[in-house]
């Protein structure tokens, strides 16, 4: 059949997700009362991407109930207005792509961090120790060059060419590390453009008067998603921070005249 628009890029659904849930299931999550935890994000954050149906009866969205994010900045948290019964039930159908669909093509700015695998969602970690003697050592995964990688030594960003080079899967220091070292590399490689898209986002904490041991970002991240210096020094994430949400926390009280920078894609 002939239409006006632009050519479709999905066949029909099949069927819709469906979620159940009962008034039981519902607690507290990333410190939201009276929600529920989804197994499948909720497209656009989007109340109104969603059916709700609780003992039968369809609820209105942005009113009877909300979206939220996780503590990943994921949206699959349903806040509900009013607390439930325990003996209540009811159940979630996803608008949108089910599993039936048959994809044929992707539009232009269409593919959001949120429809990606956890495995492209956060760098490749590697951790080492240094004995004083080994100046080789062998990645989990093959980068794309000396450039994608960021190793610290002890904290320390290391210059690659400079301070190390890489072939295949073996990272090689000029020198060998100092015994008890600790050695990190991070693989940015594709998984950033892929990611997040364009440009970095830096938020700057300059500590005045007395100390504290949290700072604010501007969007949720995790924490081996974000590179956070104090006083230029690289800190390692769930060591010396952790993140919930958009809240660091510091493992110890930063100082008064300290110069906190974090630098992370969204």
């Amino acid at each position: 059949m002939a239409y006006i628009g632009a050519t479709s890029l999905h066949t029909p659904i099949n069927t819709f997700h469906k979620e159940d849930f009962t008034g039981a299931d519902t607690g507290t999550n990333n410190s939201i009362a009276n929600s529920i935890v989804l197994t499948q994000e909720v497209t656009g954050l989007s109340a109104s991407n969603i059916e709700l149906f609780l003992n039968n009866v369809r609820q209105e969205p942005d009113v009877a109930y909300f979206v939220r994010e996780d503590s990943s900045g994921v949206p699959k948290i349903i806040e509900f207005s009013e607390a439930l019964n325990s003996s209540d039930s009811g159940y979630i159908i996803f608008k949108g792509l089910g599993p039936g669909t048959e994809r044929t093509g992707i539009a232009a700015g269409s593919v959001t961090s949120a429809m990606l695998s956890d495995s492209l969602k956060e760098f490749t970690l590697d951790a080492f120790t240094g004995d004083g003697s080994d100046t080789t050592f062998t990645l989990s995964a093959q980068p794309n060059n000396a450039n994608s990688l960021l190793v610290t030594v002890d904290g320390i960003v290391q210059k690659p060419s400079t301070n190390y080079s890489v072939s295949g899967t073996t990272l090689t220091f000029t020198g060998a590390p100092a015994n008890n070292a600790e050695i990190e590399v991070r693989d940015l490689g594709i998984r950033t453009s892929v990611r997040r898209g364009t440009g970095f986002t830096v938020d700057t904490l300059t500590v005045s008067g007395s100390s504290t041991s949290t700072m604010s970002l501007s969007s949720n991240v995790l924490a081996n998603d974000v590179f956070i210096s104090i006083n230029g020094i690289i800190q390692t994430p769930t060591s010396a921070y952790t993140i919930s949400g958009s809240t660091v926390t510091f493992a110890s009280n930063l100082s008064d005249g300290d110069v906190v920078v974090a630098r992370y894609q969204r």
